[in-house]
């Protein structure tokens, strides 16, 4: 989250190590080409608090995120 000294630094590091790094990788190795669209799911089951899944999606003209996470 938002640490006061830091601001917004840290969640910045953290999309580009989980979400940008993944992604540009995969579009590196022609996993996904231009048009596709990208779901990011979580696996939960995977150790370690779980991991990213990336997969092509359907078409899609507009974009929308949907992030809702419990944790308790």
């Amino acid at each position: 989250g938002f640490e006061p000294v830091y601001g917004a630094r840290p969640v910045k590091r953290a999309v580009t190590q989980l979400l940008e790094t993944p992604i540009a990788r995969a579009i590196l190795a022609e996993e996904f080409v231009p048009e596709d669209t990208i779901e990011v799911d979580l696996d939960e089951s995977a150790p370690q608090g779980g991991r990213l899944l990336l997969r092509k999606g359907p078409k899609a003209a507009t974009a929308s995120v949907d992030f809702a996470m419990a944790r308790g």
